[in-house]
């Protein structure tokens, strides 16, 4: 029983690939979810504005 859980302890599992880390560190920014969140919020605006347009047209 000893073997199987020191067994276990010892896989450790592989390190994050270089673009994982990458992509962690960027998300971590507090600016990065500042422009996901205009840019999300522009689409959104454009595409609604096109619609109220072809709407009154």
């Amino acid at each position: 029983m000893a073997d199987t859980t020191a067994e276990v302890e010892q896989e450790t599992p592989p390190p994050p690939s270089s673009c994982y880390s990458v992509i962690l560190r960027i998300m971590r920014k507090r600016r990065t979810w500042v422009c996901i969140f205009v840019l999300v919020y522009t689409i959104l605006l454009t595409f609604s504005w096109n619609f109220l347009k072809s709407l009154l047209s």
